[in-house]
């Protein structure tokens, strides 16, 4: 429990796309030990951690069972300067079920075992973040979810009283069941275990913060359109519906967390196709984000983006895999994670994690501020060069870096320790 007068942290990462692979592994690891040393350098305590998906890489599976079954060759295509890859649309369409069946058991193996592993890891990160697990959430990526070819294909989604209905049979939510297992073995704040629940859990609160836990790995009706996803928007209303009716204050921030980001979701739940009318859905999710909500999401395989407004709701983008790069062209790898400030119910400092790792085989960490912060400094900044060029010229004081002259302008202390993190709290907050 966290006092929420307190000035607290919240970091966020994403997309550690982790294997069973020794060398890989060990690689995620000096990575995140880079990133939790830093953090005790800094003096810098983290309160709440968010996992916003793809725990696991999941990927290179299919090719892996395959070649272990002795598939067919007819299943396979190669390009000229390419590997040979399983192609798993012809397979899904003509092979027969009992290959089928073969298939997905020795898939769903391969998919716990890297769980299991990913589990020590998760583990490990967290104890030396120095945070409880249940000060943890961790939503579903598209690589944590088990994609079966026998499947139940009951699935449908109907349009009753302006609202869609998602209808599935049970035997889908057992695609769920090694990444909730996952989560129950870490015991983290929204395991089933820890909130006595039986299916995916979709709310979940920690101290003053709400969060909504969108799940984008439903099985998508045979008629949506490709490369949106299902959401089981009406599960989501009712956990929208139900917190209301539990809250007994309003002093919360409420976050949204999920793998894709909110444009990536199922059209018909968002887009009504009237002017000036909302979907019950984003009408649903713009109310619980209200002024100071927040909307985590992974995926993107990008730099550090926070409050990019999507459909009036800031997102906050992070995480790139974790995996060793064997293009020789590359020196560097580089990923980037969120670290968000709250003070009671507002929204403070907003900087990002920047890790970088090069061919000597070590990584490196950096605390730096968010680059619109960087650019309202410059600005500030280049006011004063301007208004005062004269002065500057002719005086004495010789300003050989953009710090210097910061120092000069706003009074930021030499020698101070953290200096850039600090002077820019400073300024920003």
């Amino acid at each position: 429990m966290n006092d929420i007068n307190t000035l607290r942290l919240i970091l966020h990462v994403s997309d550690f796309h982790l294997t069973d692979n020794n060398e890989e592994l060990e690689h995620a690891k000096k990575a995140l030990k880079s990133l939790t040393e830093k953090l005790k350098s800094e003096k810098i305590k983290i309160d709440y951690l968010v996992h916003t998906g793809d725990i696991i890489n999941s990927s290179d599976i299919f090719d892996i069972v395959a070649n272990e079954l002795h598939i067919d060759d007819m299943y396979f295509t190669t390009e000229e300067g390419e590997p040979r890859r399983f192609n798993k649309k012809l397979f899904a369409q003509e092979a027969d079920e009992e290959i089928k069946h073969k298939f997905d058991d020795a898939v769903k193996t391969i998919v716990e075992r890297r769980f299991d592993v990913a589990a020590e890891i998760m583990r490990k990160f967290i104890s030396d973040l120095n945070i409880p697990f249940g000060s943890v959430v961790i939503c579903c990526g598209n690589h944590d979810v088990l994609r079966p070819f026998v499947i139940d294909k009951s699935i449908s989604c109907k349009k009753e009283n302006d609202k869609w209905m998602y209808g599935y049979p049970e035997t889908l939510l057992m695609n769920f069941m090694p990444f909730e297992n996952f989560l129950n073995q870490l015991g983290v704040a929204n395991s089933q275990s820890r909130c006595a629940q039986t299916e995916p859990v979709s709310i979940c609160t920690l101290d003053n913060l709400n969060f909504l836990i969108l799940n984008t790995n439903w099985q998508n009706p045979k008629k949506q359109k490709e490369g949106y996803y299902c959401i089981n928007c009406e599960r989501v209303r009712d956990s929208i519906t139900k917190l209301y009716e539990d809250l007994d204050s309003q002093d919360y921030i409420n976050i949204v967390l999920a793998h894709k980001p909110i444009y990536e979701i199922c059209e018909k739940t968002r887009l009504a196709y009237k002017r000036y009318i909302k979907t019950p859905f984003m009408s649903d999710i713009q109310k619980f984000t209200g002024e100071n909500g927040l909307y985590f999401c992974g995926d993107k395989h990008t730099r550090s983006i926070i409050a990019s407004q999507i459909h009036d709701i800031p997102h906050y983008f992070s995480g790139e895999p974790l995996n060793i790069s064997h293009d020789k062209t590359e020196d560097v790898s580089e990923v980037e994670y969120n670290l968000i400030e709250i003070f009671k119910n507002k929204i403070g400092m907003e900087r990002k994690i920047h890790l970088k790792y090069n061919k000597e085989n070590t990584w490196t960490c950096e605390i730096r501020p968010q680059d619109a912060v960087v650019s309202k400094l410059y600005k500030l900044s280049k006011k004063h060069i301007v208004k005062n060029a004269f002065e500057t010229i002719a005086g004495p004081k010789n300003f050989d870096s953009w710090e210097n002259l910061c120092q000069e302008i706003y009074g930021w202390k030499m020698g101070e320790m953290n200096d850039w993190v600090s002077n820019l709290n400073n300024l920003f907050l």
